[in-house]
């Protein structure tokens, strides 16, 4: 708790001063030990992860990716009369590993994940307009809920409860949700999160990193809010659908031309690969 709380001071920009004064009173350590400490975490931390990765590939632990954004405002950044806030944009990525959950394999043919496409328009109609979905239009939310939801929340004595006595976190489940437990940091710049091209540049940062060797073999779960869901997306689908022009484009190169050794120019696609890995038949040249 000691090391803990100096670590938080240290981070919050507490002087030295503040720093000494708790430690006299009791409630952190002495300044030198926290800065050895953080020396230790910081030098042994690439390693530290990549023994994470090594044993998630080798149990198939199930990993969730989180890419999000902070907003660092403390005492020497908070507005004043005199002038604003010096607030800074910082990136924070962080992978969970649920042990109990076994991971899933990566498809051969990505596009059962990802359509290339970006959204199937015709499955998209189909499954709208198929009798089941049709049914749900002349019900309400409610209805469409199972009974165990709707016997609890919209009860009207159980609404009445929840207002009277506020229990946000007792549910053991929220608590357990909560629990950092297998949660490590990959990484924590300063990088605004506000377009595609910052998600781009956090995913080469996350995958610098021996996730990238955990992608090629297991599926990576990423959720994420606004507007992570969004650009997220639009980094997987147009990557996607680069990858699959290329592969058209290497067989029709092979079909015009199959016994042709000359190397085939390969299209600009940013180094994002990794995200997809869509194995491709070896060329005629390649062989």
């Amino acid at each position: 708790m000691q090391v803990d709380q100096a670590l938080y001071l240290q981070t919050s920009h507490a002087n030295q001063e503040a720093i000494l004064t708790e430690h006299q009173l009791g409630n952190t350590c002495s300044r030198r030990l926290m800065n050895n400490i953080r020396k230790s975490l910081s030098s042994n931390h690439r390693d530290d992860l990549q023994q994470f990765f090594a044993d998630a590939i080798k149990n198939e632990w199930l990993l969730v990716l989180v890419i999000d954004d902070y907003t660092t405002i403390h005492t020497i950044r908070r507005p004043t009369q005199t002038k604003c806030s010096q607030a800074n944009n910082m990136c924070t990525i962080i992978v969970k590993a649920f042990k109990e959950i076994p991971a899933i394999r990566r498809p051969n043919d990505i596009t059962l994940l990802h359509d290339p496409n970006g959204m199937n328009i015709e499955a998209l109609l189909a499954t709208i307009t198929s009798p089941v979905q049709m049914s749900m239009l002349g019900n309400s939310y409610a209805a469409t809920l199972s009974s165990w939801i709707t016997d609890d929340f919209f009860n009207p004595e159980s609404q009445l409860d929840r207002l009277r006595d506020h229990q946000y976190c007792e549910g053991h489940s929220v608590r357990d949700m909560r629990k950092m437990d297998n949660v490590h940091l990959v990484n924590f710049v300063e990088l605004t999160l506000k377009g595609k091209n910052a998600f781009e540049t956090a995913y080469d940062i996350a995958m610098a990193t021996d996730l990238k060797s955990y992608a090629m073999k297991f599926v990576v779960i990423q959720p994420g809010d606004w507007p992570c869901q969004f650009y997220c997306r639009q980094v997987v689908y147009q990557q996607t659908y680069n990858v699959q022009k290329k592969k058209t484009f290497k067989t029709a190169e092979r079909k015009a031309n199959p016994l042709s050794a000359k190397p085939i120019p390969s299209i600009n696609i940013p180094d994002h690969k990794y995200c997809f890995n869509i194995p491709h038949s070896p060329t005629v040249a390649e062989q």
